[in-house]
């Protein structure tokens, strides 16, 4: 087995995502590339990043992720995290 990431390629690849119609590109190094799913006006592209940064606000953004093809994720990860501590923070405040 060699070591590396496989990520979704594709532009224009908007949820809900069907993995059926596009590319898988591989990278068979071992420096820090990321599978990455990019937002912007409701556009989503996935790829693949050297040195990835996760970044962003609901619905638009880059998110970051190391395991075979997992920029396939309908729902940011990152934005319902945010949600959750803000909410959180919230409720503590008022009880």
């Amino acid at each position: 087995m060699v070591d590396g990431l496989a990520c979704y390629q594709c532009n224009n690849c908007n949820d809900p995502f069907m993995s059926t119609y596009v590319g898988v590109t591989y990278q068979n190094d071992t420096l820090p590339y990321s599978c990455v799913k990019t937002t912007s006006a409701y556009v989503t592209t996935r790829n693949i990043l050297l040195n990835c940064t996760s970044f962003g606000t609901t619905g638009n953004g880059q998110w970051c992720c190391q395991n075979n093809l997992c920029n396939k994720a309908p729902k940011n990860i990152l934005t319902n995290a945010f949600s959750f501590s803000i909410i959180t923070s919230i409720l503590m405040i008022f009880f």
